[in-house]
């Protein structure tokens, strides 16, 4: 007899039949109840969580919640949610800080360890939107730096005033694109731990916190963004965008393009220094592991089930 060969989770949700699953159909799959990505067999709070990294991540990494499938089963009345909310709460005010080093918002991310133990709504939301405004603050000086150095250097080049001004607004809000693009590329699997984190902290609605930080991943991403803005835009961007504009003599929208492509490769560099330390997975596997009982406490209703959950094999 052939050996089944592991479950592939795959994002969203999915039809009745179809046998495909995303990681709570496939304890619904497992504790053999109706097909749903909403078990009765589980708990609320890891539901939450497992959905929304589930969702976020992408597909080789999304395998790294299979083994936790089964020890998720029968943990809907096992008594320990309140304590599960508790754990993500102090898990999301305990990273967040490094995120916001990580975006340049040294003083912000000292704000959040000081209220990390003072879990009261007002508190972290007031600390949260200040960061947030401050990112924006960074970025638009960052941008004026770079029209100005765009503008003054072209100048010295002989081009006519209006035709630098021009020239310098298609260089910023190409670089500001490049940012957005970079950091969005690279900031979703570093945020999107916290913002599963965060998902299951509000299950039910049973933590404060939760309102506060409801926001935490867009606002991570703002910061850093307007991190990257300023630490580039004086520097290897300006310089890339300057070269840009000069040998592309075109309407707006084609000397944007251009210049927007020779930046990227020099912003996206700065973004991975800048994140390459804030990615959360295996510390939001371990939160994972330690809200799961060792042992499932309902027996999968299903043959080979460790087979059909087994963990990912490790490249050689």
């Amino acid at each position: 007899m052939t050996k089944p060969a592991p479950i592939i989770l795959l994002a969203g949700s999915h039809r009745a039949g179809e046998h495909k699953y995303c990681w709570t159909e496939a304890i619904a799959y497992a504790a053999g109840q109706p097909h749903s990505s909403s078990p009765k067999c589980l708990s609320p709070v890891i539901r939450r969580f497992g959905m929304t990294l589930n969702d976020g991540l992408d597909d080789e990494p999304r395998q790294l919640l299979r083994p936790f499938a089964l020890r998720a089963l029968g943990t809907a009345n096992d008594g320990r949610d309140e304590e599960r909310r508790e754990m993500c709460a102090q898990w999301l005010l305990g990273h967040l800080p490094d995120l916001f080093d990580s975006a340049g918002l040294e003083d912000t991310a000292q704000n959040l360890r000081a209220v990390s133990g003072d879990l009261a709504v007002e508190n972290v939301r007031r600390v949260l939107w200040e960061a947030r405004d401050q990112a924006y603050i960074a970025r638009d000086a960052a941008m004026e730096r770079l029209r100005e150095r765009v503008h003054a250097e072209l100048a010295k080049r002989g081009a006519v005033k209006a035709e630098a001004a021009a020239a310098a607004v298609a260089a910023a809000a190409a670089v500001k694109a490049a940012v957005v693009e970079a950091v969005a590329a690279v900031v979703k699997e570093a945020v999107q731990e916290a913002a599963a984190v965060q998902e299951a902290a509000a299950a039910e609605a049973a933590v404060v916190v939760a309102a506060a930080v409801a926001a935490a991943a867009a606002v991570v991403e703002a910061v850093t963004a307007a991190a990257v803005a300023a630490a580039v835009a004086e520097e290897a961007a300006a310089a890339a965008a300057v070269e840009a504009v000069v040998a592309v003599e075109a309407p707006y929208s084609e000397r944007y393009w251009r210049i927007r492509q020779a930046v990227y490769p020099v912003v996206r560099k700065k973004v991975d220094e800048i994140l390459a330390p804030t990615q959360l997975l295996p510390s939001a596997l371990e939160l994972l592991d330690r809200m799961l009982p060792p042992e499932p406490l309902q027996a999968p209703a299903i043959p080979n089930a460790e087979i059909l959950f087994a963990a990912p094999e490790k490249a050689a």
